[in-house]
């Protein structure tokens, strides 16, 4: 009945299905959801990095970007050896 849209799972049934290990945001809304576990397995110094990411304005979002694609390009990056 719920595939044929005639019924709407309730919550008691979605919160069985996410202690199963179910995405329920993608069930519902068909995008979807970070999971907690992915995020909690990165190091600190990366959820951190990311954190600060996501709460950047645009500007500093799109600067973040520009300048890891440099590194992502395919070329090969040298680096430099400080002369005495």
């Amino acid at each position: 009945m719920y595939e044929s849209g005639t019924r709407r799972p309730d919550s008691d049934y979605l919160e069985r299905l996410a202690d199963a290990g179910a995405d329920v945001l993608y069930i519902l809304t068909g995008k979807r959801s970070q999971s907690v576990a992915e995020v909690e397995l990165l190091p600190v110094d990366e959820r951190t990095m990311l954190d600060n990411y996501r709460h950047a304005p645009d500007a500093v979002r799109a600067g973040i970007k520009t300048t890891l694609s440099a590194f992502t390009s395919g070329s090969k990056q040298t680096v430099r050896k400080k002369s005495a």
